[in-house]
């Protein structure tokens, strides 16, 4: 049924109602086709009596219910989870219970004062089987729509049917095959009383043809409720001009402030702002311009007749600013954009900061973005962006003051989203290829060695710019780290507040098996048992498509939903991933996930020529050896070897 063409028996194909799309018609022949030919044919479900309908809220389940209403019939149904009962209750059903457990017959007895049910609709399998006969009354009728017993010769006790018990085996392939003639009048019937308005087609979650794989991933959960449905409504040319990345169109009948906009980053933001087309800007600088480099490209903004007002002012001036505001907005051309891009660097350790060398760095950025906020909130502004620094998640030595500026800004647009008012902040790594880093290459350098911050160019931070506002997302953090070395560098990274947002980023980094076993190899053991967990974790929510935080590192695999069929894909991934053969049965043991790392780490080959950290001295004396010897003070060479943690006779090797 998934292909293109299939041709069918005259018997089983009916005229789709012009008031249905095929999505909705997709849901109406197997379901209800089952049901008819169970309810009606079968077990003539009469007025007054009671039907047990199991996973009633799946798409044959929903159909029963269906008939069961238009029968006049009283409904007992089972559903897995509570969102499913909760539906189930919503849409009249008269007593739900949970199909994970078998209370549910203990429940049916004490409800019917031990009568129990006049047909039960089972799609369970085991144990369920029996509890299921034993709410049956006499003349009573078994509807088996399940196929696992079947396949598995499943015994069934004789003492039930003493009650004259009839028991029906209910596969409706076979009667399209063997009885063509019944089939094509059973279907008529069944669409007379879709005519009749009695049935409605089933809710259901459609997929893409291109998106088959999540669909079966999702029918493979059992979360859904009603069908699921694989449409090929799209093709694939439509899809992808759906799926066409969408592009920023400013509006160039308003005006856009860019903040710390006559150099570096802001300079870079103002042309990026008429990229997007915007055609009228203010440029706000403390200073007057002086480098002809800035000057030549505001005159080519000029010339190509982009309106641009340079205008010098500092930020922190709010009398100047709310003049320099008000001026913009007695033009034809009102504000509709704010970028602070204003910022100071005067970096000192924490003990040396004094008052003047803190405010210098603070009030460019608090002061300005404050000033901005409380004098245009009464303005119909479309954006209001705020530059932050990665800092605020990682911290930097020697910025406290830059990066106490920075977290201001990160609250602020908080404060602003909840108050209804546009509001984006980014926080931004290094900017390679303009700016202050770009101005200064020793600084740079540094933060790439010794900090791990492999820093960004300016069209990728547009490109995350653009994509969190289309989004309307109100902050991104944009960082291209290189993590070992960053831990090494800041050692607050290896407290326990960071260790599962580190791993987490690790691990979703999809690095390849090389990549994260040379991490495990740098990493202690209690460490390593962490990154493991996670990566378990990571792949399993993965099989499952659940969201991570609802797998506990301490829970079974059977616990969390793991079949044999996932469990060899999981031991397919490990052996990708990882390198070794885990056997499928290893899964079978209720092993934990702590467990489970623990066997995979025992099995890992972590190489030789290991420090007693787990740190590779080869792979740090290389390392060493791609710096050049005059960037490096035998001082530095000394703290680098201290950070690695290694043995005396190793960091006297590294200096040597």
């Amino acid at each position: 049924c998934f292909s293109s063409f299939i041709i069918a028996s005259k018997y089983s194909v009916m005229k789709k109602p012009q008031s249905w799309s095929f999505e909705a018609a997709a849901t109406v022949p197997t379901a209800f086709f089952t049901i008819y030919y169970a309810l009606n044919y079968l077990a003539r479900l009469r007025e007054g009596e009671r039907i047990l309908i199991h996973g009633a809220a799946g798409g044959v389940g929903l159909a029963a219910i269906q008939y069961a209403h238009s029968c006049g019939a009283e409904i007992f149904a089972t559903a897995g989870t509570s969102e499913k009962r909760k539906f189930l209750e919503l849409l009249g059903v008269d007593h739900v219970m949970d199909s994970r457990n078998l209370d549910f017959a203990d429940g049916i007895m004490s409800i019917t004062n031990n009568e129990g049910v006049d047909v039960v609709l089972n799609s369970l399998a085991g144990e369920a089987i029996s509890r299921n006969f034993t709410v049956l009354r006499p003349f009573g009728r078994f509807l088996e729509l399940g196929k696992r017993d079947f396949f598995e010769n499943t015994r069934i006790d004789l003492k039930p049917f003493r009650n004259n018990i009839t028991y029906y085996g209910i596969d409706a392939d076979q009667l399209l095959q063997h009885e063509p003639e019944l089939s094509s009048r059973l279907m008529q019937e069944v669409f007379q009383l879709f005519k009749d308005k009695i049935f409605r087609p089933l809710p259901y979650t459609s997929f893409s043809s291109l998106e088959i794989q999540a669909a079966f991933r999702y029918m493979q959960q059992s979360q859904h409720i009603g069908k699921v449905i694989v449409s090929h409504k799209s093709s694939a040319l439509e899809v992808k001009t759906e799926t066409r990345k969408a592009v920023l169109e400013l509006n160039p009948m308003g005006t856009y402030l860019v903040t710390g906009g006559l150099s570096g980053f802001g300079l870079a933001t103002a042309r990026w702002l008429i990229g997007k087309g915007a055609r009228h800007l203010v440029l706000l600088g403390r200073s007057e311009i002086k480098d002809p480099d800035t000057s030549a490209i505001i005159e080519a903004f000029i010339k190509d007749n982009i309106d641009v007002k340079v205008v010098q002012c500092d930020v922190t001036d709010a009398i100047k600013m709310q003049t320099i505001l008000h001026e913009i907005q007695e033009t034809d051309f009102p504000l509709k954009g704010v970028f602070h891009a204003a910022m100071v660097l005067e970096d000192n350790l924490i003990t040396n900061i004094d008052y003047d060398n803190m405010y210098n760095v603070v009030a460019p950025k608090v002061q300005g973005a404050w000033n901005l906020h409380r004098l245009t909130r009464e303005y119909h502004l479309d954006l209001f962006v705020l530059y932050s620094s990665v800092t605020t998640t990682i911290g930097n030595p020697g910025q406290a003051n830059y990066v106490a500026a920075n977290a201001f800004l990160e609250s602020l647009a908080k404060l602003r989203k909840k108050s209804g008012l546009a509001a984006t902040v980014i926080s931004w790594d290094a900017i390679s290829d303009t700016g202050y880093l770009a101005r200064n290459g020793q600084m740079a350098g540094r933060l790439t060695r010794r900090l791990g911050m492999g820093g960004i160019t300016s069209e990728q931070a547009f490109d995350a710019m653009e994509m969190l506002i289309l989004t309307e997302q109100t902050e991104m953090v944009v960082f291209n780290a290189n993590w070992s070395a960053l831990k090494r560098a800041l050692p607050v990274l290896n407290s326990h507040l960071y260790r599962n947002i580190l791993h987490g980023l690790v691990i979703n980094e999809n690095l390849g098996g090389e990549d994260l076993i040379d991490l495990l190899a740098r990493l202690d053991d209690s460490e390593r048992q962490s990154v493991i967990v996670n990566f378990l974790i990571s792949e399993i929510a993965h099989i499952l498509q659940m969201p991570e935080e609802k797998i506990a590192h301490n829970c079974t695999i059977q616990d969390v939903g793991i079949d044999s069929l996932m469990a060899m894909e999981l031991a397919t991934t490990i052996e990708v991933k990882l390198g070794i053969n885990l056997p499928v049965m290893t899964f079978a043991d209720n092993i934990t996930l702590d467990g489970l790392a623990n066997r995979i780490i025992s099995m890992i080959n972590l190489g030789e020529n290991q420090d007693h950290t787990g740190n590779s001295v080869n792979d740090i004396v290389s390392s060493l050896a791609k710096i050049h010897a005059e960037d490096l003070t035998e001082d530095e060479l000394q703290s680098i070897a201290q950070d690695s943690d290694l043995e005396q006779n190793t960091t006297k090797r590294l200096i040597q």
